[in-house]
C-alpha cells in the first residue's frame, strides 16, 4: 500500500513540474506576441520574422525570438517576460530573477545572460544576411512585471529596457540613424530569415537537447573532446583554479580566450 502512495506522490510532483514548464513556456509566448503587437505600431516600411532557428558555424542552432527589419537597420530581440527584481551586467555569465519571500528572504533563479545570447544571435545574422554590425541594433525587453534593480550594460553595444518603453526607443533609434535599408534590402532580408522559422517538431527538440547538453556541467572523468570545445566562440576549454585559495578546491572549465570570452562550465 506505502509504494502505492510513494508512486502517486511521484506522479503529481512530476504532473507539477510539467504544468509549471508548460505555463512558463506560455508566459515566454505571451511576451514575445505583446512585443510583435508593439512593433506593429512602428511607422515605415518593415517586416517582421519570430522565432528563427538559425544555423550556427559549430553545427548547432540558436533561436531568435523576434526580427524587426526596418528601414532604420535590424532589430535582433531578445524577449524576457520575467517578473521579479532583475540583477546582472554584460559582462557576467548568469543574470538573477529575485522575489522576496517576506522576513528578508528571497528565492532566487539564474538565467543565462540575455546580452551574450542576443550577441550570438546578431553574429549568425550577419553571417547569414552578410550586414554590417553598425545597422544591426540590440535589444533585450522585459516585462513589464519586472523591476530592473542593478543591471548595467554599455548603451553603445544594446538596449535593455521593459516593453513599455520599447516603441519609444526604436523610434528614437530610427530617428538618429536616418535610413539605411532600401524596400528592397528589407524584403530580401525578410525572405532569408523567414525560411529558417521553418522547422519541424523534430528539429525545435533537437534544439532543446543540444541546449540542454550545452550547459550541463561536464564529469570529472570525461574524455570527449568534443565537450572541451566552447559552446560561445569555439575555442578551448582549458581547467582552471579559483583564484581564491578557500575556492582552490572548485576547479572548472574556462574558455581559452578568456577575457573576450567569458564562458564557464563547472565540473560535477
Amino acid at each position: 500500500m506505502e509504494w502505492i502512495i510513494v508512486l502517486v506522490l511521484i506522479c503529481c510532483i512530476i504532473a507539477a513540474v510539467e504544468e509549471a514548464a508548460v505555463e512558463e513556456q506560455k508566459r515566454g509566448q505571451r511576451g514575445e506576441e505583446k512585443v510583435y503587437d508593439t512593433l506593429e505600431k512602428l511607422d515605415g516600411h518593415k517586416a517582421m520574422i519570430r522565432n528563427c532557428y538559425l544555423p550556427t558555424q559549430r553545427g548547432d542552432t540558436t533561436e531568435v525570438d523576434l526580427v524587426l527589419i526596418h528601414e532604420s537597420g535590424i532589430y535582433v530581440i531578445e524577449s524576457k517576460n520575467y517578473s521579479g527584481w532583475i540583477f546582472g551586467s554584460d559582462s557576467r555569465r548568469e543574470w538573477t530573477q529575485t522575489f522576496p519571500k517576506g522576513n528578508g528572504e528571497t528565492t532566487k533563479y539564474k538565467f543565462y545572460n540575455p546580452i551574450l545570447q542576443n550577441g550570438t544571435h546578431i553574429k549568425e545574422i550577419q553571417r547569414i544576411l552578410g550586414e554590417k554590425r553598425n545597422n544591426i541594433y540590440s535589444y533585450v525587453v522585459f516585462g513589464d512585471d519586472c523591476e530592473l534593480m542593478n543591471v548595467q550594460w554599455n548603451e553603445n553595444e544594446c538596449h535593455v529596457l521593459k516593453r513599455r518603453e520599447l516603441l519609444q526607443n526604436v523610434k528614437q533609434n530610427a530617428v538618429a540613424h536616418g535610413r539605411v535599408l532600401s524596400n528592397e534590402a528589407i524584403d530580401s532580408y525578410c525572405q532569408k530569415l523567414f525560411s529558417y522559422t521553418q522547422v519541424s517538431k523534430e528539429q525545435k527538440q533537437e534544439h532543446i537537447h543540444n541546449i540542454e547538453e550545452k550547459y550541463k556541467p561536464i564529469s570529472r572523468n570525461a574524455v570527449n573532446t568534443d565537450a572541451l570545445i566552447c559552446p560561445w566562440c569555439g575555442g578551448k576549454l582549458v581547467l582552471r583554479t579559483p583564484r581564491d585559495p578557500a575556492k582552490a578546491s572548485r576547479k572548472f572549465y574556462g574558455c581559452s580566450n578568456y577575457p573576450k570570452c567569458r564562458f564557464t562550465r563547472n565540473i560535477m
